[in-house]
């Protein structure tokens, strides 16, 4: 699998991802590609897939102060950019 994020102005970050992802390894995939780019004012959209949506993910972003737009479903067909 691949995770990526896009932002005003294109693509920002793009990197594979062998095996499943769990709560903590999103944590050290945000860490590693998206909370170095974050600018203040952003908002993270993510859909609603349990490990976005955990206790831990949400403590995370919230301690690196990162504004995340909520209820969106899982596998959400309005993530889609194309």
């Amino acid at each position: 699998m691949v995770w990526g994020y896009i932002q005003y102005g294109g693509m920002r970050e793009i990197c594979r991802v062998d095996g499943n992802i769990n709560s903590l390894r999103y944590q050290d995939i945000l860490a590693a590609h998206y909370i170095p780019n974050h600018r203040r004012g952003q908002i993270l959209q993510q859909d609603g897939t349990p490990f976005h949506t955990s206790a831990s993910t949400s403590k995370f972003l919230k301690a690196k102060k990162v504004k995340v737009l909520q209820d969106l479903p899982a596998q959400s067909p309005n993530m889609n950019i194309y």
